[in-house]
């Protein structure tokens, strides 16, 4: 059996592993290897699940949330895709502990787990203080990501189309400026 401190250096070493996993990963899912990236989460999901609750319930929520943001695409584009609304929403339980940068990020991946135009639009609200946060953190990544949630929003609800055009524009260039092409041509998609 583990003493305390080996017990925490344990789980320490195994979130570090995962964290790195995910990275990996939030790379992979994006091009030519994403069938693979997401058999791969599949296969580490259990370890995933059990080091993002450890973060959660030790109150580490910065780690959680980077966490939840590089897996959320291979979550959503996996067979536990549903189950990513719920950590989503666990996930936004404890983003008023986090800067606005982050949380702008965190708002924006738990937006992206939504897997319907339907239910991005019922997040509109959210997706507007995301998009204020992260215009207010100077986050190219999450400004550009939120541009187009709140575009989907507006677009679902048939309300301000031409601000949602502004967006999507906005969106896909902002993509292009900080060489994201995947999420460029997803947003030239949504077009």
């Amino acid at each position: 059996l583990l003493g305390a401190e080996e017990e925490r250096e344990a789980h320490e070493r195994l979130a570090t592993w995962c964290a790195a996993l995910a990275a990996e990963l939030h790379v992979e899912v994006r091009g030519p290897g994403q069938v693979a990236a997401v058999e791969r989460f599949v296969a580490e999901l259990p370890t995933i699940r059990s080091v993002l609750r450890r973060l959660l319930d030790a109150a580490d929520i910065t780690r959680a949330a980077e966490l939840f943001e590089d897996l959320v695409l291979c979550w959503v584009d996996s067979p536990a895709s549903p189950e990513t609304l719920q950590w989503a929403d666990e996930m936004l339980g404890h983003a008023d502990r986090l800067e606005p940068g982050p949380r702008a990020r965190l708002e924006v991946a738990a937006i992206h787990a939504q897997y319907a135009f339907e239910l991005i639009a019922a997040k509109l609200d959210l997706a507007e203080k995301a998009l204020r946060r992260a215009e207010e953190a100077g986050d190219p990544f999450a400004v550009a990501a939120a541009q187009v949630q709140v575009a989907i929003g507006l677009g679902w609800r048939n309300i301000d189309l031409d601000r949602a055009s502004d967006l999507a524009d906005a969106s896909r260039a902002g993509m292009t400026a900080i060489d994201e092409p995947h999420w460029a041509a997803i947003v030239r998609e949504i077009q």
